[in-house]
């Protein structure tokens, strides 16, 4: 079985090497790894000392911490900004999220985490090819019937014979923000409510 041995161990056989009087070769056999393993260890440490690897692992550990520290302070921001910044909801949102931690130094499970996906949804890329010549008959059927809704261009679709997912449907809707306008009565009922519940804080 394979040992792993910790930073300041192999300081330690390092060190422990520049003092022997043994072979190179006969010290690695005694101590249960072979020669390249050694000479890499040298060379990866060099001159080092057992209390310099201890401080420099504490050091990468706080640098690890105020980084964890700075990403969740940005994301804080981020949710708390209200309707200056956009909410990160969507998939394609939350990875642009974690390509910018990830920008700061912040690892991608650590970003994942922070944004609250998996990291098999944050690397999957989508292989479906994207159907143009059904976007288009989509997007024909919205601007013919600007007051139709993706459930009713998905049942025209069904009418002329094409047996499709009303999801498929909704893909090519949002990709597009194909928007059902709002009529102008229910955007004068919405003044006109706006006006009466302003009226009713005024002062008197």
């Amino acid at each position: 079985m394979k040992k792993i041995y910790t930073d300041e161990q192999i300081v330690s056989f390092v060190r422990e090497a520049e003092k022997t009087e043994v072979t190179i070769a006969e010290f690695c056999r005694q101590k249960g790894f072979n020669e390249g393993t050694f000479y890499k260890w040298k060379r990866r440490f060099g001159s080092m000392q057992v209390a310099e690897v201890k401080r420099l692992r504490e050091l990468e550990a706080e640098n690890a911490r105020l980084k964890r520290i700075l990403a969740d302070r940005m994301i804080e921001i981020d949710r708390g900004a209200g309707a200056t910044c956009k909410k990160v909801v969507t998939v394609e949102r939350k990875r642009e999220a974690v390509v910018f931690l990830k920008t700061k130094q912040v690892s991608e499970r650590r970003s994942c985490q922070l944004i609250l996906l998996a990291r098999s949804t944050c690397g999957y890329r989508i292989k479906r090819e994207p159907d143009e010549a059904f976007e288009n008959q989509v997007k024909e059927l919205a601007f013919a019937h600007p007051r139709y809704g993706y459930r009713r261009v998905h049942a025209l679709l069904k009418r002329r014979g094409q047996k499709l997912n009303r999801k498929r449907v909704v893909r090519v809707w949002q990709k597009f923000d194909l928007q059902v306008p709002r009529s102008r009565e229910s955007e004068k009922e919405n003044a006109e409510v706006a006006a009466d519940n302003a009226k009713g804080f005024a002062p008197e």
